[in-house]
């Protein structure tokens, strides 16, 4: 059984939540993990999103 407990989920933050931070350090790292998280997620993402695209065309395909 996984313990769930040992899974950590880093979510981006909404763009609300950090645009009303006041200016100064706190906000720029926030600012700078925030694209660190997106950037990861987008390399992340993208290539299994592809392999899933190209799998689902052959099977739409198959099915006419």
């Amino acid at each position: 059984m996984c313990n769930s407990s040992a899974v950590k989920w880093c979510l981006a933050e909404k763009r609300g939540k950090v645009k009303v931070l006041l200016e100064g350090k706190y906000k720029d790292a926030t600012e700078r993990l925030e694209y660190l998280k997106t950037s990861m997620r987008a390399k992340v993402e993208h290539p299994s999103w592809v392999v899933k695209l190209q799998f689902a065309a052959r099977w739409c395909a198959s099915r006419d």
